[in-house]
């Protein structure tokens, strides 16, 4: 008994130990398959392979959108301001003809000028109650008076036309002669002329004495803009300098530098020299005033006699009653 029990245990470890040996093969395999991380592998296991494709797709797209250089933006030009058109008599139908050719040129808007008969054909289609036989007589006298008034110009080699016969121009309106902001900011710290420098109160309160076309609002960006423009110049400086590139500082005080201090202090020798042949020139024409007469002894005055003092009178006689 004892030995068919010893054949027993050995026959069942001997059934263990093979199919123990069938099995490690297959955990092996499902080993490797966990631990493989090769791209094959991962194609295969990975069901979101497909998603991330895209997602790369994508990403390099919108790399290679960047690297290209941005269209730009087209600037949209301003609208211009519409032309006044003049006012329409009752009794005619019709403006003035002067109004009308000064509307007809500007509308027209030709570079080198508009002809007559643009003029004509501008104002016969905008006012229909302009008779076409009596246009040519009215622009034959207007023209010329426009011309002489200054409205209108012609332009070089055509002035010794005739009024029918060329072109005909608006005079451009004549440019600004106010100073800039750095003129007068370098002419208000010439003018101040202080030891420790010119204070923004100062300059500001020069400007509004010497120019009627300053506005006070606009007067601190006004002068805030004169002191960067001249400081970039060289013809102002802070009493302080600061750093390179900074803002201007309001608070500094301020001295005329270079060609500007130069040309104010030949500006003021000039000045004291017009002064002083004006008041020699005054001196020679007033007139030579005659020399004062010493004065005279004072004669002494005569002592007067005392006058003779009257006699007393003498007392009437009494009437004696008889």
């Amino acid at each position: 008994t004892l030995s068919a029990q010893g054949v027993n245990s050995h026959a069942v470890t001997q059934l263990f130990i093979m199919s123990s040996e069938e099995v490690s093969p297959a955990s092996g395999t499902e080993e490797e398959t966990i631990n493989d991380n090769s791209p094959a592998a991962t194609e295969e296991t990975l069901p979101d392979a497909p998603a991330e494709e895209g997602a790369d797709a994508a990403a390099k797209d919108g790399d290679a959108a960047a690297a290209e250089p941005k269209a730009k933006k087209k600037r949209t030009p301003k609208p211009k301001k519409p032309i006044e058109a003049p006012k329409i008599q009752k009794a005619s139908g019709y403006p003035k003809t002067a109004d009308m050719i000064i509307y007809a040129i500007e509308s027209l808007g030709e570079r080198k000028g508009s002809s007559v008969q643009g003029i004509k054909n501008f104002i016969l289609k905008t006012y229909p109650t302009v008779k076409k036989e009596k246009l040519k007589k009215m622009l034959k006298a207007t023209l010329p008076l426009c011309v002489d008034q200054g409205a209108i110009i012609r332009p070089d080699g055509q002035e010794d036309m005739a009024a029918m016969a060329g072109r005909y121009k608006l005079v451009k309106a004549a440019k600004s002669t106010n100073p800039s902001c750095e003129e007068m900011v370098v002419a208000a710290v010439g003018a101040m002329d202080e030891r420790k420098g010119a204070t923004v109160n100062s300059i500001k309160a020069w400007i509004l004495d010497n120019y009627d076309h300053v506005r006070p609002e606009m007067l601190r960006h006004q002068v805030r803009i004169g002191l960067t423009k001249a400081q970039a110049k060289g013809t102002v400086a802070p009493h302080t300098p600061g750093k390179e590139g900074a803002k201007v500082s309001l608070a500094a005080r301020w001295h005329i530098k270079g060609e500007a201090k130069k040309e104010l202090l030949k500006k003021q020798a000039d000045d004291r020299k017009a002064e002083a042949a004006k008041k020699k020139a005054a001196a020679a024409r007033a007139p030579a005033k005659k020399k004062a007469a010493p004065p005279k002894a004072k004669k002494a005055a005569a002592r007067k006699k005392p006058a003779p003092k009257a006699a007393p009178k003498k007392a009437a006689p009494k009437r004696r009653r008889r």
